[in-house]
């Protein structure tokens, strides 16, 4: 038996409670106009604990509308006028409350409200849409910049071209159907590569406090920042992901053959790989596996928010080390530029770090862009075995 679906009617969605044999006891659902206010909800049994089939349901629910149900939200979401930005976060905001529990989950719609509330909150709302241009575009990117972390600029930038999408889309009545694209791109902040010196004197840095902290019994910094010591390790020899770092358990590392086989799922954008360990990092790994269950999590409790703690640590080393602060980001663009500097093909370097060939070329193309000198030296090296096969003067 094929199972019960929530089916969005109108306005009004109707989800199934309590499946059995192809019936439910169904509830409809549905949110004032704009999302402003609590959602209603209603069930559509006529009798405590009745179970009807899905076409039951939507029978009831066509009544419930004819019956007038929701036609406030209707007429009022009909009739707003879309003149500035803040409007049009605002009717936004209220289309997408219309699709939560349809293809939206009410953590992302949460998510949502809070970036287009911090949007409102800058001069740029009060504009009006027929006068956006490049210009306060710029200026609005330089405010956020100035007051948000590069995480959370990258995060309102991309909710303000999402909702500017939405609005001039041929199917949306607006009163500004024909609104200008917001046609500049800010530049991203250039991303900081460390070199294996910096790498290495963060960890030095990192160390040092650790070892610090080693006299106060039961310090609760202790494990993460342990954690943070052997997963930037582990990053920095094999090009991983944070997130598969996060996921990975005891099991997934074979010492013997030297071999941690990434898992594809939880957040893997690559599916199941296998990355070879050098000894260095196998080293690591095997003394941290001796402090954790062989069967269980490679940081517990598992630790999906890794990089971000993992950032939080390589700031405190860096700055105790009086360096310029990278990210986990940074140290994957070391270690595969590292991997290409020692010869090894993209095709090879692609399976490693989870990449597809064309993305190690596109963006690590110039890591061998300054050394021609080095590169046309490699190409007229010789193997001493050679057998000469034309007479030479």
């Amino acid at each position: 038996m094929a199972k019960l679906t929530p089916e969005r009617i109108g306005p009004i969605l109707i989800r199934p409670m309590a499946q059995r044999d192809g019936r439910a006891r169904w509830r409809a659902e549905w949110y004032p106009a704009q999302g402003a206010g609590k959602m209603t909800t209603r069930s559509l049994s006529k009798a405590r604990g009745e179970r009807i089939t899905k076409d039951e349901a939507v029978g009831r629910a066509i009544e419930l509308l004819a019956a007038g149900i929701h036609l406030e939200h209707a007429a009022t979401r009909a009739t707003v006028t879309v003149d500035t930005v803040l409007d049009l976060l605002e009717v936004w905001l209220g289309d997408q409350a219309d699709r939560i529990g349809v293809d939206l989950a009410r953590s992302t719609f949460a998510t949502y409200e809070s970036r287009c509330r911090r949007l409102a909150r800058d001069p740029f709302a009060d504009i009006r849409l027929d006068e956006v241009n490049p210009t306060n575009t710029r200026a609005l990117f330089r405010r956020l910049r100035a007051a948000s972390s590069d995480r959370t600029l990258k995060a309102l930038w991309t909710t303000l071209r999402t909702v500017w999408r939405w609005a001039i889309h041929p199917s949306r009545e607006l009163v500004h159907a024909d609104l200008p694209r917001i046609s500049w791109s800010p530049d991203p902040r250039p991303q900081h590569i460390p070199t294996d010196e910096d790498v290495a004197t963060t960890l030095d840095a990192l160390h040092a406090i650790d070892r610090g902290a080693r006299s106060k019994a039961g310090s609760p910094t202790r494990l993460r920042r342990s954690q943070a010591l052997v997963a930037v390790e582990v990053l920095w020899g094999t090009g991983a992901r944070p997130r598969e770092l996060a996921i990975a358990d005891a099991r997934d590392f074979d010492l013997t053959r030297r071999v941690w086989t990434v898992r594809g799922q939880e957040g893997s954008k690559t599916g199941w790989r296998r990355v070879p360990l050098s000894s260095m990092v196998a080293e690591v790994v095997e003394a941290h596996l001796g402090t954790i269950p062989s069967d269980g999590p490679m940081f517990p409790p598992r630790l999906l928010s890794l990089g971000n703690r993992l950032n939080h640590w390589i700031s405190v080393g860096a700055a105790a080390a009086d360096i310029e602060p990278w990210t986990c980001k940074g140290l994957r663009h070391l270690a595969i530029t590292n991997m290409l500097v020692a010869g090894m093909e993209a095709q090879t370097v692609a399976r490693v770090v989870g990449n597809s060939p064309q993305t190690i070329w596109r963006s690590y193309a110039q890591v061998l862009a300054g050394r021609p000198e080095a590169c046309m030296e490699t190409i007229g090296r010789r193997p001493s075995n050679v057998i000469p096969l034309r007479s030479r003067s």
